[in-house]
């Protein structure tokens, strides 16, 4: 009784995952064909756009991402105060002086 039971678990769970295994098949082909049909430029931009997305996702869901984000933004902010002590960059008047000869505005 118990053997026959388990057979037919087994028997039914085979079944299932040959199903399973079919529709994975199903949509990898349909995915191929996709991928097939699509023009370079199309294929370009799907990947483009994945990539931007995985790191997205890397920079604000991971601790190293987040870790490494904070770092270029501080780095960044370092580099924009230098280059206005200096007066590379300015933001207000001092640049529009250097440009109109001294006047402001």
């Amino acid at each position: 009784m118990i053997v026959g039971v388990v057979s037919d678990a087994f028997s039914t769970l085979a079944i299932g995952a040959m199903y399973v295994g079919d529709a994975i098949t199903g949509i990898a082909g349909t995915i191929g064909a996709l991928i097939a049909a699509a023009s370079p430029i199309t294929l370009v931009v799907i990947a483009i756009g994945a990539v931007v997305a995985a790191l997205v996702v890397f920079f604000t869901k991971t601790k190293l991402g987040k870790k490494t984000m904070g770092r270029i933004y501080g780095l960044s902010q370092q580099r924009l105060e230098q280059a206005q002590r200096v007066g590379i960059v300015s933001m207000g008047c001092n640049y529009r002086q250097g440009i109109s000869g001294g006047r402001c505005g």
